[in-house]
């Protein structure tokens, strides 16, 4: 009676192996899809980042301290 439960369970395991590859398939692509947008949301913030560079930038470019002293100084 053993070699007919082994026999049995090993019928149980072939019959369900499709439906777990299809899961395991099913799985493996959402997994993919949550990397590639957790890959998006890198590249936005990264180029929020560059953004904001590009603004620093700027402001010191056109930033004067001595003009912003001067103007303190005269407000007071």
């Amino acid at each position: 009676m053993g070699l007919f439960k082994q026999l049995k369970d090993m019928r149980n395991v072939v019959e369900a192996a499709p439906a777990m590859i299809s899961e395991a398939r099913a799985l493996r692509q959402q997994a993919s899809q949550a990397q590639a947008g957790s890959t998006g949301l890198t590249m936005v913030f990264f180029s929020s980042l560059r953004d904001l560079r590009r603004q620093a930038d700027e402001v010191d470019r056109t930033y004067d301290p001595g003009a912003q002293l001067r103007q303190g100084l005269a407000a007071m």
